[in-house]
């Protein structure tokens, strides 16, 4: 064990003596390149840079593939479940549907001129004494989304107009309503 404790004591000693922060050798010139670094800002904190993607060709618009705008529409529930129906019957889509409603409601408008004058005309009662107007409770509501392009967008808001309904959501309900009976 003495001869092991004696090898170890034999390889510290022959190690080289540690120095202390003072004790140390200046370095030379020559051993030291000296490069002359500009005096620069700290770095600002920056956020990644997004890589670009590759740009894909634009597609041409056709009558299908136009600028399209998303016109959300809140329906009664049963109106929103009668409208599916109809379209799975058909084998056509909600919008086909709608179309074939509205084209329905241009041809003969008086009623759906009659609906919608009766949705804005609220319920009134007369009692004894006091006429009251009944508080009209509202179905529950689904939001339909309808992509139109812009000429069709144009022909629903003219027959908006035409038919006096306060907005597009009206006046759609109201002709699906009438087309769906």
């Amino acid at each position: 064990m003495s001869d092991r404790l004696g090898s170890i004591g034999k390889i510290l000693d022959s190690a080289p003596a540690r120095r202390r922060l003072g004790e140390l050798e200046p370095r030379t010139p020559a051993s030291t390149p000296v490069t002359a670094v500009p005096d620069l800002p700290a770095p600002e904190a920056t956020k990644p840079q997004k890589t670009e993607k590759a740009a894909k060709a634009p597609r041409r618009p056709n009558a299908t593939t136009a600028t399209k705008a998303r016109i959300p529409v809140r329906l009664p529930d049963q109106l929103n479940r009668r409208l599916s129906t109809a379209a799975h019957d058909q084998r056509k889509t909600l919008l086909e549907v709608l179309f074939d409603a509205l084209e329905a409601a241009a041809g003969n408008p008086v009623p759906v001129e009659r609906r919608i004058t009766d949705a804005q005309r609220p319920a009134v009662t007369q009692g004894a004494l006091f006429t009251r107007t009944e508080k009209r409770v509202a179905a529950p509501k689904v939001q339909v989304e309808f992509g139109l392009t812009a000429s069709n967008a144009q022909a629903l808001d003219l027959m908006v107009t035409q038919l006096k309904a306060s907005n597009r959501s009206e006046l759609i309900v109201a002709a699906l309503d009438e087309y769906l009976d």
